[in-house]
């Protein structure tokens, strides 16, 4: 329920409330200076089972509340250029709910990415009365055979699961609502917001909002979509932005397949992504002054830099809850809060710097302002409970250690550069290049020529036994019977000790315009030892008449190997001709 008393003390708790009955999460609590008199206020969207309310709190101290007809997604605070205190955003269903003094302001419907055109007129018709309920349904059902169900709108797929008796009691209850049908197949996932322009004073937002299609960019004067994107890349689940709209701005996107996806947008809409295969589940995300921090579900922590390459990882042996930014200006401290079930660790790069424990398992942070405290830090407990803390301003975190550079894996040998020797070796490169160039070419060209005729001899030469254990145990003969056109070979193998019971295969390699086998390839049994075993396989001379001669190759394979572990080579004979 504290903070432990082991080492100095550089948090203090300001405010605990036990048992507050809010059942909410990160995503659903925010602070702002709703009210502007300075003093920022907590606002949590409750998802109570008594009812969906927004709470707003001075302190822990309930001052205002306001119903939500639908469970809440994500709530967000921003600016607008017609406001003068900062409004409240609620992401439920498709839609987004507007805010100002906490009183209902307006309701923003997501349009969807790729609605069917034939769906449209579809409920068009029957609002008309030119098609029946009926006709409606075969007319919906023919568009889920050819486009899938999720193409659809949510009101679609509800009618498509109705009973023949339930469709046309379905059709008379949506005829009779005076509001328009709303078709629409979008479900919010995440909300977030960003600064629309580089500016010296207060600028207003935009609003990002995730989908289960994609991401979308809402003005937040006219509420109007500024921009979408669709990700192919996967499903959406959270976001985090950084950088202006206007200018040059990236997206951090935790997609639900166990992804991550990095979005770069610049002022012309042009748009690029980069997929980090992380194939983990994303817990939550942060962004430092020097890189991202990714909680995976897996207990582990990967610390990328802010273009999305990947520095290190480190497993800290523990379920993480969740993370946040740590940032204290007047001491210019910056950082990562790792929450995990009873302790938050404070990161400065990769490195833990503070450790604070509870006594009740934690279930969200958020750091941030609170009341007229810059560096507050929220804590949320499994059994309702908020806590409410603050960092010391005499708190003071011993940075030796954090900006100790870790020591490389390959260090670099320190020899001395101004040595005699060191001296002499740097005159002889420097007037000898061309000559030590042109020796490098020369062991170059006498290497490749070495190997090339080594393999050439393995691969003609009459007895290609290659040099392998197996090898040395088998004793194999060849003889070639006949004097054409038709020739008959015979293999005899031994061997001298137990062979591995795999498959193997007497394999032939010849001119096939000039030679014709029996058999391409001859199934050898079970070889046992010190017994020996005979193949043969008859080979014809196609065109004796010319008197020509030819190569053939035999080659001993194995399933267990890739490359042959026997192998042999013979010239054919002069074949005589064919008598009639």
């Amino acid at each position: 329920m504290g903070l432990d008393d082991e080492g100095p003390k550089r948090w203090i708790r300001l405010i605990f409330e036990a048992n507050t009955n809010l059942h909410t999460s990160k995503a659903n609590v925010t602070t702002a200076n709703i009210t502007g008199d300075g003093e920022f206020k907590l606002i949590v969207a409750d998802q109570s089972p008594a009812g969906c309310r927004i709470k707003l709190f001075k302190g822990l101290t309930l001052v205002g509340d306001t119903f939500l007809s639908d469970p809440p997604v994500g709530i967000v605070t921003f600016r607008s250029e017609d406001a003068m205190v900062p409004c409240v955003a609620v992401a439920v269903g498709g839609s987004l709910l507007i805010y100002r003094n906490m009183r209902p302001y307006y309701r923003c419907n997501l349009e969807p990415m790729d609605q069917l055109n034939e769906e449209v007129e579809l409920w068009k018709g029957i609002q008309e009365k030119q098609i029946d309920a009926e006709q409606l349904f075969t007319g919906l059902n023919h568009l889920r055979l050819r486009h899938g169900l999720q193409r659809l709108s949510f009101i679609t797929q509800k009618y498509l699961t109705l009973t023949p008796k339930e469709r046309p009691n379905a059709i008379t209850t949506l005829l009779s609502d005076k509001a328009k049908i709303i078709l629409t197949n979008v479900t919010v996932t995440y909300v977030t917001t960003m600064t629309r322009r580089v500016g010296t004073g207060e600028t207003s937002d935009i609003i990002v909002i995730s989908t289960e299609q994609g991401i979308y960019w809402v003005d937040s004067a006219a509420f109007t979509i500024m921009a979408q994107h669709k990700v192919t890349e996967g499903t959406p689940m959270k976001i985090m932005a950084s950088g202006y709209f206007e200018e040059e701005h990236r997206l951090l996107i935790a997609l639900r397949e166990g992804d991550i996806c990095l979005l770069k947008r610049v002022g012309d809409g042009r748009i690029s992504t980069n997929v980090m295969g992380l194939r983990t589940h994303v817990v939550a995300f942060c962004r430092t002054n020097t890189m991202l921090v990714i909680a995976c579900r897996n207990h582990s922590l990967i610390f990328c830099n802010h273009k999305g390459k990947k520095l290190t990882e480190k497993n800290v042996g523990e379920t993480i809850v969740d993370v946040d930014n740590f940032e204290y200006e007047p001491r210019v401290y910056k950082g990562a809060l790792v929450a995990l079930k009873n302790r938050i660790d404070l990161y400065f790069d990769t490195l833990v710097v503070d450790s604070l424990k509870f006594d009740l398992s934690i279930s969200w942070i958020r750091y941030g302002p609170c009341g007229r405290e810059m560096n507050s830090l929220i804590i949320g407990h499994d059994d309702t409970s908020i806590g409410i803390y603050a960092f010391r301003r005499a708190g003071i975190i011993d940075e030796a250690a954090a900006s100790k550079p870790a020591k490389p894996s390959l260090a670099k040998l320190n020899i001395p550069k101004k040595t005699k020797t060191f001296v002499d070796q740097c005159y002889y490169e420097r007037e000898n290049l061309g000559r030590m160039f042109s020796s490098y070419q020369r062991d170059m060209y006498m290497l490749r020529f070495h190997v090339t005729r080594a393999f050439a001899e393995l691969t003609t030469t009459q007895s290609g036994v290659l040099p392998t254990k197996e090898a040395d145990k088998m004793d194999i003969s060849l003889d070639l019977h006949g004097f054409g056109p038709f020739f008959r070979i015979s293999l005899k193998i031994n061997c001298a000790d137990t062979m591995p019971d795999v498959s193997r295969w007497f394999a032939f390699a010849y001119d096939k315009s000039e030679y014709k086998c029996e058999k391409e390839l001859i199934p050898v049994t079970k070889l046992v030892s010190r017994t020996t075993s005979t193949y043969s396989n008859g080979i014809q001379c196609l065109h004796p008449e010319k008197g020509l001669q030819s190569d053939v190759k035999v080659y001993l394979l194995a399933s267990d190997r890739r490359s042959p572990f026997w192998t042999t080579t013979f010239e054919m004979p002069v074949s005589e001709a064919g008598s009639d």
